[in-house]
């Protein structure tokens, strides 16, 4: 005896419910901002918003910025430690520019180890400091997410490693990297230009 529609429907739906609650979820990429973009940021940044800056050039997620410490701060400022982060792979030692030391360097003068590196802020400080700049840089206003998707385009553009780049980023895998950080075609372009760079007698 077959079910009626009805019967068949109260059927169907929790195991479709059940489906769906354990499907996997595409993240949908930070759109990214554009190397022109970055530069005139870069240029038109005011020596006052240098914290902002650092979240372009060492691409941090947002909680790893408003967490450190000023024991974090390694080597006279060359070195910024992050102990703990999202996933144990975040847990990592990132090299800070020679621009942004001094800087450092200045935020941690007469504080103790254990005070906070950039002052007290909520997670949310990041994003609202890169809109700030952004309006002061005079380019299109991006969430401090889309950095890091800047910096791991460029890295690979460069010729680094997946596995370089999804560490610096505290990725535990390079797929994570690719799917959501890195502009699609990256790695295509990056392997024609070592292609051409060795069909003219260069190594790769």
């Amino acid at each position: 005896m077959s079910l009626s529609p009805v019967v068949r429907v109260w059927v169907w739906l929790p195991r479709r419910k059940q489906e769906l609650r354990h499907a996997p979820t595409e993240k949908r990429s930070p759109r990214p901002w554009t190397l022109s973009q970055a530069r005139q940021m870069a240029i038109g940044c005011p020596r006052r918003t240098r914290r902002g800056e650092f979240c372009q050039l060492c691409d941090p997620r947002s909680s790893e910025v408003t967490e450190r410490e000023v024991r974090d701060l390694d080597d006279g400022g060359r070195q910024l430690w992050i102990p703990d982060s999202k996933t144990a792979a975040g847990r990592r030692r990132l090299e800070v520019p020679e621009v942004l030391q001094p800087h450092l360097r200045g935020l941690a003068e007469a504080k103790l180890p254990n005070a906070p590196l950039f002052g007290h802020h909520w997670r949310d400080w990041p994003r609202k400091q890169v809109k700030r700049i952004c309006a002061l840089a005079k380019v299109p206003v991006v969430c401090a997410h889309s950095m890091r998707g800047l910096h791991s385009t460029l890295a690979i553009e460069a010729g680094t490693t997946a596995h370089v780049v999804a560490s610096s980023l505290g990725h535990e895998s390079p797929t994570v990297t690719f799917r959501s950080y890195v502009a699609p075609g990256t790695a295509q372009r990056a392997s024609t230009k070592r292609i051409l760079t060795v069909l003219k007698g260069g190594q790769s």
